[in-house]
């Protein structure tokens, strides 16, 4: 698989395989119980601590910027990694 193109579907699969092969039958079992409400809530749970995570990697990184800057710059790590738009990244974050 190249950076440019898709994986295949047998790659697709090996990666999947490689992904969960660790996680606990016991686990899988809750999640499935779970109500929609409650997975969403713990998809917005994660996202709030990854967030957070990002923050703080940036004021460690960075200790003289604002908390302001530094959410700022985590959101446009963000959106890099995900492959926003760079226009639409300098026209929200000047950067």
């Amino acid at each position: 698989m190249t950076q440019n193109n898709p994986p295949t579907d047998e790659e697709f699969r090996r990666e999947l395989k490689a992904i969960f092969v660790d996680i606990d039958p016991l686990q899988v079992e809750a999640q499935r119980r779970m109500t929609p409400a409650q997975k969403i809530r713990a998809v917005s749970d994660l996202f709030q601590s990854m967030k957070a995570l990002a923050i703080a990697s940036e004021k460690h990184r960075h200790p003289e910027r604002s908390d302001e800057e530094n959410y700022k710059h985590a959101m446009a790590r963000w959106m890099r990694a995900s492959e926003w738009e760079p226009e639409l990244r300098k026209e929200i974050f000047g950067f």
